[in-house]
């Protein structure tokens, strides 16, 4: 049936396909032949453009950038960390902190009230966050 004008209920559903529309192809989005249409107002057909011009993309671009990728991280032994420079201006470099005897927070919350802040704070910090 073809409508000219306003709008039309239907119990089919469109796309006809359960999956993730993020997995369909290009394709399973044709309104020909379906129960949706919008008709173009620019000229003839329907609205949209045709779904089998659209490239495919290369073959495995999903996997290429949803999964992760294997990669060797340096284990933290092996990295030297950088010094803390030592402190000559009056200024907040930073300092080495036991995890297991303060809230982090709330000590660096003190400690900036206490000193302004260097462009570049090093900390080196031990032992394991207490949870709340």
């Amino acid at each position: 049936m073809v409508r000219l004008e306003g709008d039309q209920e239907s119990l089919e559903t469109w796309p006809r396909h359960n999956d993730d529309p993020a997995n369909l192809p290009a394709d399973a989005f044709r309104t020909d032949g379906s129960a949706v249409c919008f008709a173009a107002t620019m000229g003839p057909g329907t609205l949209g453009c045709s779904t089998g011009a659209i490239p495919q993309g290369p073959a495995g671009w999903f996997g290429a950038n949803v999964q992760a990728h294997p990669c060797r991280l340096a284990a933290l032994a092996e990295l030297t960390p950088p010094a803390i420079p030592p402190l000559s201006d009056g200024l907040y470099h930073g300092e080495r902190l036991d995890l297991t005897k303060i809230d982090l927070g709330k000590y660096l919350g003190e400690a900036f009230k206490r000193q302004k802040s260097a462009a570049r704070v090093v900390l080196h910090l031990a032992g394991t966050a207490r949870s709340t």
